[in-house]
């Protein structure tokens, strides 16, 4: 759709794990605890965030893109780049992925509560990882993701219980 109607060399469109962080924050912010219920808000939120951008070009309201900082616009994208290229590392050098940190070491970090949406959107790219290792026959890799996922929930159910 955005191909179609618009272009701006200022604006990023696409699937990232940083848009993974931002949906996760907004499935904890709601107090969802359903995969399903989870996978339901998320798509809405998607189908309201389509309808408004449709509203902003029908009514011409571009401008208001002027009120986002160049700095945060910069830092976040950057950010995306940084998780997308960490992501991307294993299947270059064809190496294992596990995580970059470990939950275990890094327990007092991870149980913040403002932790929370980075913990989930680490569980959704481990649970995508692991079915993605399952469907090329990778069970040792797979079984490695299952792991995480397993440590994660644990870290996430004292943090949202703590």
């Amino acid at each position: 759709m955005y191909g179609v109607l618009g272009s701006c060399r200022q604006i990023s469109m696409g699937p990232s794990s940083g848009l993974a962080a931002v949906a996760a924050s907004a499935v904890l912010a709601s107090g969802i605890t359903s995969e399903q219920d989870a996978a339901s808000f998320v798509a809405g939120t998607t189908l309201d965030s389509g309808i408004l951008f449709l509203l902003l070009v029908v009514f011409r309201m571009g401008w208001i893109a002027q009120f986002l900082s160049r700095a945060v616009v910069t830092g976040f994208l950057f950010g995306a780049a940084i998780d997308v290229v960490i992501g991307e590392l294993p299947k270059l050098t064809g190496t294992l992925y596990t995580t970059l940190i470990s939950v275990n070491s890094a327990a007092g970090f991870h149980t913040r509560p403002s932790a929370l949406p980075i913990l989930v959107a680490r569980r959704v790219d481990a649970d995508a990882l692991a079915r993605d290792a399952e469907h090329r026959s990778g069970i040792a890799e797979a079984y490695g993701h299952r792991q995480l996922i397993k440590r994660l929930d644990t870290v996430i159910r004292e943090t949202t219980a703590g």
